[in-house]
Protein backbone atom coordinates (compact mmCIF):
# COMPACT_ATOMS: atom_id res chain seq x y z
CA UNK A 1 0.00 0.00 0.00
CA UNK A 2 1.55 3.28 -0.71
CA UNK A 3 2.02 5.42 1.71
CA UNK A 4 -0.72 8.55 2.00
CA UNK A 5 0.49 11.75 1.62
CA UNK A 6 -1.35 13.48 4.59
CA UNK A 7 -0.32 10.78 6.80
CA UNK A 8 -3.12 8.87 8.84
CA UNK A 9 -5.98 11.64 7.90
CA UNK A 10 -7.90 8.84 5.60
CA UNK A 11 -8.17 7.23 9.17
CA UNK A 12 -10.25 10.41 10.42
CA UNK A 13 -12.24 11.15 7.50
CA UNK A 14 -13.31 7.07 7.11
CA UNK A 15 -14.80 7.45 10.57
CA UNK A 16 -16.32 10.44 9.82
CA UNK A 17 -18.04 9.56 6.09
CA UNK A 18 -19.04 6.08 7.97
CA UNK A 19 -21.02 7.93 11.01
CA UNK A 20 -22.40 10.96 8.45
CA UNK A 21 -23.81 8.44 5.91
CA UNK A 22 -25.21 5.86 9.13
CA UNK A 23 -26.47 8.91 10.90
CA UNK A 24 -28.42 9.93 7.75
CA UNK A 25 -30.37 7.11 7.68
CA UNK A 26 -30.60 6.52 11.32
CA UNK A 27 -31.03 10.25 13.38
CA UNK A 28 -34.22 11.09 11.12
CA UNK A 29 -36.02 7.86 12.28
CA UNK A 30 -35.28 8.50 15.79
CA UNK A 31 -36.20 12.11 15.58
CA UNK A 32 -39.22 12.10 13.71
CA UNK A 33 -40.37 9.13 16.02
CA UNK A 34 -41.03 6.84 13.65
CA UNK A 35 -42.04 2.89 14.19
CA UNK A 36 -39.32 0.80 13.78
CA UNK A 37 -41.13 -1.85 12.55
CA UNK A 38 -42.25 -0.52 8.84
CA UNK A 39 -40.52 -1.49 6.13
CA UNK A 40 -39.31 1.89 5.31
CA UNK A 41 -37.25 2.71 8.84
CA UNK A 42 -35.95 -1.30 7.95
CA UNK A 43 -34.68 0.37 4.64
CA UNK A 44 -33.25 3.05 6.08
CA UNK A 45 -31.31 1.36 9.02
CA UNK A 46 -29.89 -1.52 6.49
CA UNK A 47 -28.64 1.73 4.11
CA UNK A 48 -27.29 3.19 6.98
CA UNK A 49 -25.46 0.18 8.24
CA UNK A 50 -23.96 0.14 4.76
CA UNK A 51 -21.64 3.00 5.50
CA UNK A 52 -18.31 0.98 6.57
CA UNK A 53 -18.31 -1.60 3.73
CA UNK A 54 -19.28 1.42 1.60
CA UNK A 55 -16.29 3.74 2.72
CA UNK A 56 -13.89 0.81 3.65
CA UNK A 57 -13.90 0.20 -0.07
CA UNK A 58 -13.74 3.31 -0.99
CA UNK A 59 -10.78 4.31 0.97
CA UNK A 60 -8.91 0.87 0.04
CA UNK A 61 -9.09 1.77 -3.62
CA UNK A 62 -8.12 5.85 -2.93
CA UNK A 63 -4.91 5.01 -0.73
CA UNK A 64 -3.99 1.25 -1.99
CA UNK A 65 -4.81 1.80 -5.87
CA UNK A 66 -6.99 -0.80 -8.22
CA UNK A 67 -4.16 -3.47 -7.31
CA UNK A 68 -4.57 -3.46 -3.44
CA UNK A 69 -8.44 -2.96 -4.23
CA UNK A 70 -8.95 -6.14 -6.09
CA UNK A 71 -6.82 -7.91 -3.33
CA UNK A 72 -9.11 -6.91 -0.96
CA UNK A 73 -12.22 -7.94 -2.73
CA UNK A 74 -10.12 -11.69 -3.15
CA UNK A 75 -9.97 -11.46 0.55
CA UNK A 76 -13.68 -10.48 0.90
CA UNK A 77 -15.25 -13.56 -1.03
CA UNK A 78 -12.50 -15.77 -0.69
CA UNK A 79 -14.10 -18.88 1.28
CA UNK A 80 -11.91 -20.63 2.19
CA UNK A 81 -10.58 -18.60 4.48
CA UNK A 82 -13.45 -18.96 6.65
CA UNK A 83 -13.35 -20.24 10.14
CA UNK A 84 -16.56 -22.61 10.82
CA UNK A 85 -16.39 -20.81 14.68
CA UNK A 86 -16.67 -17.26 13.17
CA UNK A 87 -19.12 -18.43 10.71
CA UNK A 88 -21.59 -20.24 13.73
CA UNK A 89 -20.90 -17.21 15.54
CA UNK A 90 -22.62 -15.08 12.91
CA UNK A 91 -25.56 -17.07 11.83
CA UNK A 92 -26.63 -18.21 15.82
CA UNK A 93 -25.11 -15.35 18.01
CA UNK A 94 -27.35 -12.31 16.33
CA UNK A 95 -30.82 -14.06 16.43
CA UNK A 96 -29.35 -15.10 20.14
CA UNK A 97 -28.25 -11.32 20.64
CA UNK A 98 -31.79 -9.97 19.43
CA UNK A 99 -33.80 -12.27 20.97
CA UNK A 100 -32.37 -11.40 24.36
CA UNK A 101 -32.55 -7.62 23.61
CA UNK A 102 -36.26 -8.56 23.06
CA UNK A 103 -36.67 -10.40 26.38
CA UNK A 104 -34.92 -7.67 27.99
CA UNK A 105 -37.48 -5.04 26.57
CA UNK A 106 -40.09 -6.99 27.57
CA UNK A 107 -38.78 -7.20 31.16
CA UNK A 108 -38.56 -3.72 31.35
CA UNK A 109 -42.18 -3.34 29.89
CA UNK A 110 -41.81 -3.04 26.60
CA UNK A 111 -43.77 -4.56 23.77
CA UNK A 112 -40.55 -6.86 22.56
CA UNK A 113 -39.39 -7.70 19.14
Amino acid sequence: MKKSSAGKSWVWAYFAFTFLWSWLFWVPTVLLGLNVHYWTTQVGFGLGGLGPPIFGAFFTYKEGGPKVFRDYLCRIWDWKNLNLFWLVMALVMVPALTEVAGLIDILLGGQGI
